[in-house]
């Protein structure tokens, strides 16, 4: 059942109201539906039109307006929930295909990119760059830092965003226990697309 639907906002943001006291586990989905760019790539530096699927899987208690983050790190962690990816934003998703506790594998997976601690889906993400493309490193928090990581990966290894993605899920165990080879693998190619700033630095700390 599809709770509700918005338009993403010109700087990545979204708000939705749920009205319905549904309790329980929910995936929320981007999906491109126009030609234009949708966002300010750090890794290719340029603006891109979506293509990699993006999901948030979390849980909500009712009726009310809740913070979610949709991006490549929540991707990971949908996908380690059992959640299929790498089609392109178009795939039918049932909250049935979620086999693992949402708030129990997105801990992991951020204990897993050195994010201990951390909610992949509430917490403020600052990125490294503006959506319009200035370099904004110097401001930019942890969680922003290892989303231009995982961009900095599909540039350096030729990758799509899909097939960067796919890297990392398979790089983290159940348990979260790969975060050094995770870190490693996001650190080596943040630096090579970015050697003129300390965007792995802080990252690998």
């Amino acid at each position: 059942t599809q709770l509700g639907s918005v338009a993403v906002n010109a700087d990545g943001s979204y708000q939705l109201t749920v009205q319905t006291d549904y309790k329980g586990t929910i995936v929320v989905q981007v999906k491109n539906t126009g030609s234009t760019h949708d966002y300010w790539d750090e890794g290719e530096d340029t603006p891109l039109s979506l293509s990699a699927e993006l999901r948030a899987v979390t849980t909500i208690s009712g009726v009310g307006t809740y913070v979610i983050n949709v991006n490549p790190i929540t991707e990971i962690a949908a996908q380690k929930m059992g959640l299929l990816g790498g089609t392109n934003g178009n795939s039918t998703v049932q909250v049935t295909d979620v086999a693992l506790k949402p708030e129990t594998v997105n801990a992991k997976v951020a204990q897993a990119l050195g994010m201990d601690g951390a909610n992949l889906v509430s917490d403020a993400v600052i990125t490294t760059v503006t959506a319009t493309g200035e370099n904004n490193t110097a401001n930019a928090n942890t969680y922003g830092k290892m989303l231009a990581a995982v961009s900095a990966l599909a540039v350096y290894n030729t990758q799509s965003t899909e097939q960067a993605i796919a890297q990392v899920v398979a790089a983290i165990d159940a348990e979260g226990q790969s975060t050094q080879a995770v870190k490693n693998v996001l650190v080596v190619a943040a630096a090579q697309i970015e050697a003129a700033t300390p965007l792995g630095e802080d990252v690998a700390k």
